[in-house]
């Protein structure tokens, strides 16, 4: 057994390359090309995965079916939405391998995410129980109810997923850059370390936290916001407690219906500054039934929100490409304003990087 937090996608391969059958069952599907490749040529393959068809491309299920596979879309109910993310192989010698981790079958969950997952090989007698136990639950996930796919509508749904899509396809024939409705747009961290990102994806906002004021700062002056905040974190400095207030301001006042939100992580400016930053994705806000932002008192999380349009990026940059295209040497706090130029810059950068034009 081997503990591993990189390569997975390289190993995953190799094994596959050798297997004569291949059982293997995870929440997201969406492989790259010499993923699908090798995936098609296991000669007895048996796939499940979620019902998830803004995750699960049906385009690249559907042939993986005609060629005689096991194919299937776990239901939902009773035991809930499948999560999981568990692969094992039969080599043609006999021997068995597994990986079984935090690694969905995408691209990003193979080769560009942080993921981290066990391996077993049969070829170490200490993996051989583990193995069997693998094997007979991936035989169980199969044995259960599984609703049949219907392509048609699975391909209407991943088609119509804008707040989810990625694309190297020009937005403009001219190339350019998508107009910003507004001359303003942001830079938004969610939470330290993306704490909040999947949030976002999932209830479509954007939103900064500060829960401790514990009400709606888009119906108070600055000078109550800020008495409020004072109160709640009587230790902080003058500064703090003025960045913050602004920053609180900024996002439930000022930021407006339809402004680009860049989505990314903390950057310094500083020599000793790790040399990527990290780009979760890009967002447009949008009024729904006449609601930009609005409070959720309700929220386990941050309350303070807008809804957006979400284009995940997911992807590492150059923190000093990035600077250059914000035009900023540093982004610390959690929401700062951008010139309106940001976007062909961003736009153009996200081409050269990732081949993604920004769609929303």
């Amino acid at each position: 057994m081997e503990f591993a937090t990189a390569d997975h996608g390289e190993t995953l391969l190799k094994e596959l390359k050798k297997a004569s059958a291949a059982n293997i069952a995870v929440a997201y599907f969406n492989p790259e090309e010499r993923v699908f490749a090798a995936l098609k040529s296991v000669p007895q393959l048996a796939l499940t995965v979620s019902r998830d068809f803004q995750q699960v491309n049906p385009y690249k299920l559907e042939p993986l079916r005609r060629r005689g596979n096991q194919v299937s879309a776990s239901a939902d109910e009773p035991l809930g939405k499948l999560h999981v993310k568990v692969y094992w192989t039969q080599r043609k010698n006999g021997t068995c391998w597994a990986m079984v981790g935090s690694a969905n079958l995408t691209k990003p969950g193979l080769f560009t995410s942080q993921e981290a997952c066990i391996t077993l090989d049969s070829r170490n007698p200490c993996d051989e129980t583990a193995l069997a136990q693998i094997k007979k639950w991936l035989d169980e996930i199969f044995s259960q109810e599984h609703k049949d796919i219907d392509f048609e509508v699975a391909k209407t749904i991943w088609n119509s997923r804008p707040n989810y899509k990625l694309t190297s396809d020009k937005f403009e024939k001219n190339g350019k850059a998508p107009a910003s409705n507004s001359r303003v747009c942001w830079a938004l961290k969610p939470g330290e370390s993306g704490w909040w990102w999947e949030n976002f994806k999932t209830e479509r906002v954007v939103a900064i936290g500060w829960r401790e004021i514990n009400c709606d700062a888009s119906v108070l002056s600055r000078d109550e916001v800020k008495a409020r905040y004072r109160a709640s974190s009587p230790d902080a400095t003058d500064g703090e407690v003025a960045a913050r207030v602004a920053q609180i301001v900024d996002f439930t006042q000022h930021m407006g219906v339809g402004q680009l939100v860049l989505i990314c992580g903390r950057f310094a400016s500083t020599r000793t500054d790790k040399n990527e930053a990290y780009i979760y994705g890009v967002a447009r806000t949008e009024s729904i039934n006449g609601e930009c932002y609005f409070y959720d008192r309700k929220s386990n999380w941050y309350r303070c929100k807008r809804h957006a349009t979400i284009q995940p990026i997911e992807q590492y940059v150059s923190r000093r490409k990035l600077r250059n295209a914000l035009g900023k040497g540093s982004f610390g706090r959690t929401i700062m304003t951008l010139d309106e130029p940001v976007i062909s810059r961003l736009d153009a950068l996200f081409r050269a990087e990732f081949g993604i034009s920004i769609i929303v």
